[in-house]
């Protein structure tokens, strides 16, 4: 109202801004403010932040969101909204920015909370897959198969690792299952994790009878079971010695003349001396 009409007015709207160069030049803005530099200033702008989303109805008007995500549904979208989650908890230190975890639990300590986190206990098995989500057993042992790892399955007996149901502190092989606790060398050692089992010296891998003891590894007749536990061995046959026609009362060399010819040959002289 400045008394001089729009038509030859060269500032429509009085905001200082001639109107050739106002970019709203019937909008007063003398701060000539364009969000989205789109050369209509904001305050005739019907949306400020070009997103698509007219400014009456942006959840955030003045933050380009064309998606307008709003997690916690309180109107406010997520790329303006301080707390996107609704937990109470500012998103620049919201350890879960997008995910409601007011108590901000943090099992691993990795700056991610559990609420988001997708390997809680930092053990390098997601969550998803991890037999003991909650506790790092990065092996993912479970000797029972229940799809409980043994470091969080409560049925496992106290301090049974292997859970043979025998206690680790009497047991002979703590990470071996061994109800029967069978120990042929007596070493303190159960046979299923005794590399030696029979303890003659050999490892199971090279003995050739893995649980009868025999140092000498003798196999006579070479089929690759030691004599000691070859069932079909039934030890050396006596060479035949062929019977020879008449007699001889020469010796081999080398070798020796039998006990009954030496003494055949002392009666026939003792004979001799009583006829003359």
């Amino acid at each position: 109202m400045d008394g001089l009409g729009d038509v030859c007015d060269s500032d429509v709207d009085g905001d200082g801004v001639g109107d050739v160069e106002d970019n709203c030049p019937a909008d007063a803005n003398p701060e000539q403010a364009d969000l989205d530099d789109d050369r209509q200033g904001d305050v005739c702008d019907p949306d400020d932040d070009n997103d698509g989303a007219l400014d009456d109805a942006d959840n955030c008007p003045t933050s380009s969101n064309p998606d307008q995500a709003d997690a916690d549904m309180d109107g406010l979208g997520d790329v303006c909204d301080p707390d996107a989650d609704g937990d109470g908890i500012n998103g620049l230190t919201d350890n879960c920015p997008m995910l409601a975890n007011p108590e901000q639990a943090d099992l691993d300590a990795d700056g991610e909370g559990d609420a988001c986190d997708a390997d809680d206990d930092g053990d390098g098995v997601d969550d998803d897959v991890d037999n003991c989500p909650e506790l790092m057993n990065a092996d993912q042992t479970d000797v029972d198969d229940d799809d409980v790892g043994d470091a969080c399955d409560p049925e496992l007996p106290s301090g049974d690792e292997d859970g043979d149901g025998v206690d680790d502190e009497v047991d002979n092989c703590v990470d071996a299952a061994n109800p029967a606790q069978t120990d042929t060398d007596n070493d303190g050692e159960g046979d299923v994790c005794d590399d030696d089992i029979d303890g003659d010296g050999f490892d199971n891998d090279e003995d050739n009878c893995v649980n009868d003891a025999n140092g000498s590894q003798l196999d006579t007749d070479g089929d690759g079971i030691g004599d000691v536990c070859d069932s079909g061995f039934t030890g050396p046959t006596p060479p035949v010695v062929p019977p020879t026609e008449g007699c001889s009362t020469s010796i081999p060399a080398g070798g020796s003349v039998p006990i009954a010819v030496l003494g055949l040959f002392g009666l026939l002289a003792i004979r001799r001396q009583r006829r003359r």
